[in-house]
């Protein structure tokens, strides 16, 4: 985990973005805020806290599934940090990604992905109506069998 913020503080640098001098890299949650954080503190939270980061889970059919996460990296520049990332597994929309600023973005944002899926695999699939589960909040991906 050092070597991640060393590697990511050092693309920072070299991107040279006055604005970002002072901005924070790192975060953790409280509760489902989150608050900036450094070095060696956000990597023992990030490893310790896995189930705390799960945003959603839910899987739209066999081998088709929408995973949100908080990241606890900010992947933005400018304006509100970006902290949090849907990503599409499987299906006709695979390696979809949409980032956020909030845990309630990311939960909306979460549900959109997943209606926009269903609607992929039913335009796939004329008249099939896809099975689903949902498991909103955290929440870890389902145990294999």
């Amino acid at each position: 985990m050092v070597k991640l913020i060393d590697h990511l503080l050092a693309a920072r640098d070299r991107r040279n973005f006055r604005d970002l001098e002072h901005r924070p890299l790192v975060y953790i949650l409280q509760g489902i805020t989150p608050v900036p954080s450094a070095g060696l503190e956000w990597a023992h939270w990030f490893e310790t806290h896995m189930d705390e980061r799960q945003v959603g889970w839910t899987i739209v059919e066999e081998n088709v599934s929408v995973s949100t996460v908080f990241l606890g990296v900010d992947f933005a520049h400018v304006g509100p940090p970006i902290l949090f990332e849907t990503m599409v597994l499987g299906g006709p929309l695979n390696g979809e990604i949409q980032r956020y600023p909030t845990w309630e973005a990311a939960e909306r944002g979460h549900m959109d992905m997943v209606a926009l899926v269903r609607s992929a695999i039913l335009k796939r699939r004329p008249g099939a109506s896809p099975p689903s589960a949902s498991h909103p909040g955290p929440a870890s991906p389902p145990e294999e069998s």
